[in-house]
Parts: C-alpha cells; sequence; structure tokens
C-alpha cells in the first residue's frame, strides 16, 4: 500500500515556515521539504502533514494543497485569490 499524505505549497519561503508554525500549534508534525518535480510552485519549499483539518489553517501565502498517493497528486485546495 502507498503511502498517503498531504502537501501544501505557498508563494514565499516565510509562508511555508509560518504554516510549519500553525501545524506545531496543534500539535501536528510537518517536514519543510523541496516540491516534488510533478507539481509546481513559486518559492520551492512545500510542507508534508497530514492534517486533514487544514482548513483551519488556510492563509494568504498558502498556494494549494495536494493529497499524495505514492507517486499521484491529488489537488484538494487552490488559493483563489491569486
Amino acid at each position: 500500500m502507498a503511502d498517503t499524505y498531504l502537501i501544501a505549497t505557498f508563494h514565499t519561503h516565510a509562508g511555508a515556515l509560518k504554516f510549519e508554525r500553525k501545524l506545531k500549534a496543534v500539535d501536528e508534525s510537518c517536514k519543510l521539504m523541496p516540491v516534488p518535480r510533478k507539481i509546481s510552485s513559486s518559492c520551492g519549499v512545500c510542507a508534508r502533514f497530514s492534517f486533514e483539518d487544514y482548513q483551519d489553517l488556510v492563509f494568504e501565502d498558502l498556494d494549494a494543497v495536494y493529497r499524495v498517493n505514492g507517486q499521484e497528486f491529488l489537488r484538494l485546495w487552490t488559493n483563489e485569490v491569486d
């Protein structure tokens, strides 16, 4: 069975760090890492996490959220303010 998790992409590095702090504030783990080549991001950094209630943490610098299952990327949310 493939490993399933969520990835958030950001417009800036500062946005990635802010999201990491928001997840840690609700006792959720988060790993910042380079964005996979199959998706793109303005800043090149993404957050890997498993917090399903991520919509509570949405802010202006968040670009998109994907569910990753093996090598498949399903976009769950996109920032429409771009």
